[in-house]
């Protein structure tokens, strides 16, 4: 079974010495190699027995379905490089902070023959099928901050993008709406105390494609709640938004204070330094 701890970890896999449950009781228990008395949850919650956890991609496929064995799952998963999982036709995911080999071809091509693997394209597959039919199609990606949602919607974004490759004119809209990434990340994104390219606003994201041949025909993009307020104030130790750090006096009073930390840490999340962003920004406005 499953039994409330408070040692961090919140649930533990243990064995009672004992069938005899009662809910909200203490038991003496097998943990961790020795015996311990824990308090037993009010219902009795029961491990997967001879299931890999780490192979299971949905957690409806569970035969016991509760807390503890949906962040057991989680976990498992997580520790074999698989940061995603589904929960019907939710996808979940655990942001590792480092890029995995996972969004290669091989991945896109599963998804788009309809796979129904734990993986951020089988959303956005699913999606583009939806809108193959001529139904509205709405991804929401939420979480809290430094969850990923920032990459992940480049994922969703670049995915749809390379399903809708359909001759020259459409190339040159996706290329746009691709490229539009960077200049909302520049004047949108800052790097806070736990995130390094954290979105200090919130965005609606339109695509339109062409029902017979899925072709992208346009795009665009509604913002709201931007934190106007960074500009002239912020925590010691984050910086202002990543705009106004290309090409400035370092010295400059709206710069400072953005501490080498900071700075750091913008670098480490999105891949480049100031300098690089700054032309991806420039070739975003050409």
């Amino acid at each position: 079974i499953y039994a409330a701890v408070d040692d961090g970890r919140v649930w533990a896999r243990c064995r009672m010495r004992s069938h005899a449950y009662v809910g909200g009781s203490e038991a003496e228990v097998v943990m961790d190699g020795g015996t311990r008395r824990v308090r037993l949850p009010s219902e009795e919650m029961c491990l997967e027995e001879g299931v890999e956890l780490g192979k299971v991609e949905d957690l409806c496929d569970l035969g016991h379905v509760h807390e503890a064995s949906i962040l057991d799952t989680i976990e498992a998963r997580f520790g074999v490089s698989k940061p995603y999982t589904r929960a019907g036709e939710v996808v979940l995911a655990v942001n590792p902070y480092k890029w995995l080999s996972i969004y290669g071809e091989k991945e896109r091509r599963e998804a788009q023959a309809g796979s129904r693997s734990a993986h951020v394209y089988s959303v956005s597959a699913a999606a583009a099928r939806g809108a193959a039919r001529g139904e509205a199609q709405s991804i929401l990606v939420s979480g809290e901050s430094g969850a990923g949602k920032t990459e992940t919607v480049k994922l969703v974004l670049g995915h749809l993008a390379q399903i809708a490759k359909h001759g020259e004119s459409t190339k040159a809209i996706v290329e746009r709406v691709v490229r539009a990434g960077p200049l909302l990340e520049s004047y949108g994104n800052a790097a806070t105390l736990r995130n390094g390219n954290s979105s200090r606003f919130a965005k609606f994201l339109r695509v339109e494609f062409a029902r017979r041949t899925m072709a992208m025909e346009g795009s665009w993009c509604e913002t709201a709640l931007l934190e106007k307020t960074r500009v002239v104030e912020r925590t010691k130790g984050e910086r202002n938004f990543h705009a106004f750090y290309y090409e400035t006096d370092p010295s400059a009073a709206y710069v400072q204070p953005a501490s080498s930390s900071a700075t750091r840490a913008a670098r480490a999340a999105r891949g480049r330094d100031d300098a690089a962003s700054y032309d991806e920004m420039r070739d975003a406005l050409a």
